[in-house]
């Protein structure tokens, strides 16, 4: 079983940001600007002397249904080597509890296509932004035109 996370020391803290500015000849479209910020004396002047790293997307939500007026919302995230890791992880334990080869190539397509599913699902948003298909279209101009 795996161990859970523990706090590290904290020695240099950083909050990375990503801000936008108005696009140069354009009303409508913005640029991204990644900006890192050095916290680290100010966590320590609040009494913070160890960190945990979360990786997740994080946002303050407003209104009538949250209480007190504020909460701050997580949503987890994972990359692609996270999920690939345990598709190979589940496949490991049904050659391990399955000795019939025939059943267990069933199986492990049938698991391999859920987690394909999966990422598939969570990509379509991303996939149907209007900004996001101009943007890897262009690329894919760019590319096929140095050909």
């Amino acid at each position: 079983m795996d161990s859970p996370k523990k706090a590290v020391e904290l020695s240099k803290a950083v909050l990375n940001l990503t801000t936008y500015k108005a696009h140069p000849g354009s009303d409508f479209a913005d640029v991204q600007q990644y900006v890192a910020v050095d916290i680290t004396d100010l966590l320590k002047k609040n009494g913070v002397d160890s960190v945990y790293q979360v990786d997740g997307v994080s946002a303050i939500e407003n209104g009538d249904m949250v209480e007190d007026g504020e909460a701050l919302s997580m949503l987890p995230t994972f990359t692609n080597p996270q999920i690939c890791l345990l598709n190979k992880e589940v496949l490991d334990i049904i050659d391990a509890a399955i000795v019939n080869e025939k059943q267990a190539k069933a199986i492990k397509k049938l698991i391999d296509q859920k987690f394909e599913d999966f990422i598939s699902e969570h990509w379509d948003p991303i996939r149907r932004c209007k900004f996001t298909k101009e943007y890897y279209d262009r690329l894919f101009d760019e590319e096929m035109s140095k050909n």
